[in-house]
């Protein structure tokens, strides 16, 4: 009587608990070395679409200059409180809440997308003090110059009035819930840091380009007639 000799069970392979260690150690290397350029590369995204921004609001305050005898659209300075701006109606005597109220803007027929007046990056959970702000309707605020830091309000001033590099339009700085009181902001207030120390800004023929906070920063502190403080109706601009 031949017994069979049971066949010994085939070991399972399986990690050891070293191995385990071993490639837990790894995916958490790669995920430090990923995860920086996966924000980076978020932030510049974030950067070109808020340029795009600008270009578009840009192109909205040039459209509508040609349309009305050069004239750039009011600048929505804090007082008087009275006439449209580029941005919205003032004459309600306070700053509106509603998206919807765009449309009452002087450029919103030239841009009809509200998506437009924002920066992907600012937003009440990367900005403390977003909600705080009585201005929600737009990250870009207008240079005050425009309509001479309210001297001719509610009048404003044509391009031509205007050096050909005058910035009329950026992104001011986070922090100061103060600077969104109305739609419009003077240099003193400063720009914001969020784009890699800087934002794009808006000239008054329309184009938009790149500049450090520090560049701005600099400017503004002049007392001088520059780039920032370009006020037509006095000598030093401010």
């Amino acid at each position: 009587m031949n017994l069979a000799v049971p066949k010994s069970q085939p070991r399972k392979a399986a990690f050891t608990l070293i191995e385990l260690l071993v490639v837990i150690s790894i995916i958490a290397i790669l995920a430090a070395l990923l995860l920086p350029a996966l924000s980076k590369a978020k932030a510049k995204a974030q950067a070109i679409s808020c340029e795009n921004n600008i270009k578009q609001v840009m192109l909205g305050v040039h459209l509508y200059a040609l349309d009305n005898h050069e004239y750039i659209p009011e600048a929505n300075w804090n007082s008087p409180w009275v006439v449209r701006g580029w941005l919205y109606d003032a004459s309600q005597g306070s700053v509106p809440i509603s998206p919807s109220s765009l449309q009452a803007g002087l450029i919103w027929e030239y841009l009809k997308n509200t998506n437009i007046y924002q920066c992907p990056s600012v937003t009440p959970k990367t900005v403390a003090t977003y909600n705080q702000r009585n201005n929600k309707l737009s990250t870009y605020l207008m240079n005050g110059a425009v309509d001479g830091f309210g001297g001719i309000s509610p009048k404003s001033y044509k391009q031509g009035n205007f050096t050909q590099d005058a910035i009329i339009m950026w992104q001011a700085a986070e922090p100061n819930p103060g600077d969104w009181n109305d739609g419009s902001s003077s240099p003193a207030e400063g720009i914001t840091l969020i784009h890699n120390s800087g934002t794009t800004v808006g000239v008054v023929d329309g184009h938009v380009e790149y500049m450090k906070t520090l560049i701005f920063s600099r400017l503004a502190a002049q007392s001088i007639k520059n780039r920032v403080w370009c006020n037509p109706g006095t000598p030093d601009g401010h």
